[in-house]
């Protein structure tokens, strides 16, 4: 509805300047046809749908005593550059594993660098950089008090089983 067609109707109906425009905000907004509403609500749904069904690539879980961990990158497709790499630890498959240092470093020789603890969730993250996503391997180092392990996961996920030497 246009405002000059607000207009004419609201002088129809002898109504003031102000009232004016808040008749015609009113009924452009409350004005739709229930079918229209439908095709809305259809779309948002959806939407949602397809929002929920993405999958974020993750590497195989690895287990060290009742600790399980997973690594997750964002964005979730490794590529060249700099990287946010996860670490989600969980203890007895219920609990989260919040009480451990962990360290990353890509390549054997790379420098160890400490995750960041995001809280008591058991989400370790780091941004790394990543020269080459097809044969870099990331490092993870993880310490509980006197024990510690390192694991191995090779950036592309497509390598196999990633391995793990611990004591």
């Amino acid at each position: 509805m246009l405002l000059t067609e607000c207009n004419s109707i609201a002088l129809k109906k002898r109504l003031p300047r102000l009232k004016t425009l808040k008749y015609c905000k009113l009924s452009n907004i409350f004005k739709p046809t229930r079918q229209i509403n439908m095709k809305i609500i259809v779309l948002v749904l959806l939407s949602l749908l397809l929002a929920c069904t993405t999958e974020i690539p993750t590497t195989p879980e690895q287990k060290w005593g009742e600790y399980t961990f997973r690594l997750e990158a964002r964005p979730p497709i490794i590529t060249k550059g700099m990287i946010e790499l996860l670490l989600i630890s969980n203890f007895k498959e219920k609990l989260r594993g919040w009480d451990l240092v962990v360290y990353y470093r890509i390549g054997p020789t790379g420098k160890w660098v400490q995750a960041i603890q995001d809280g008591h969730t058991g989400v370790y993250r780091r941004a790394m950089r990543i020269n080459d996503p097809e044969t870099d391997v990331l490092y993870v180092h993880v310490k509980k008090k006197d024990k510690e392990v390192v694991f191995e996961y090779p950036l592309n996920y497509s390598t196999g089983m990633p391995s793990n030497s611990g004591s």
